[in-house]
């Protein structure tokens, strides 16, 4: 194989995973949005909400590969690329927390988000967890 497939092959994969991330990410903001609507913020339990997957997984070294790019260690671009590509999970794997982006504390409408990740990622064949604690 030659050095011009092989970067096609990887640009193409780079864009499956940026792909995936952005169906993964409307899809837990759209159940954010009606788990919103199901729960009154102010009154529930407080809490985080996150999706991990295994760390040596495709999705997560594309992931790692992006957080470590030149622009990601960038200060003005750090948070965001926190936000889009997760970081490393405890004790193992990749982890994204609150894929739903709810800015709010509710851990019912977190989990709804990260339920809805997490079930994206698995229409991929991608194995994810999602999990949850209380503040």
């Amino acid at each position: 194989m030659n050095a011009i497939t092989q970067a096609g092959l990887r640009a193409a994969k780079a864009d499956k995973f940026e792909k995936i991330l952005d169906e993964a990410r409307d899809a837990a903001r759209l159940a954010v949005a009606e788990a919103s609507k199901k729960f009154p913020e102010m009154a529930g339990a407080c809490g985080f909400a996150w999706v991990r997957i295994d760390g040596t997984e495709g999705l997560a070294r594309h992931c790692r590969k992006m957080r470590n790019s030149e622009v990601a260690s960038d200060p003005r671009f750090r948070n965001e690329y926190n936000r889009r590509y997760g970081n490393k999970g405890y004790p193992n794997g990749w982890q994204f927390w609150n894929p739903g982006d709810h800015m709010g504390q509710r851990v019912d409408i977190k989990e709804a988000g990260a339920a809805a990740f997490r079930d994206v990622l698995a229409n991929y064949g991608i194995r994810a967890d999602s999990g949850s604690r209380l503040d």
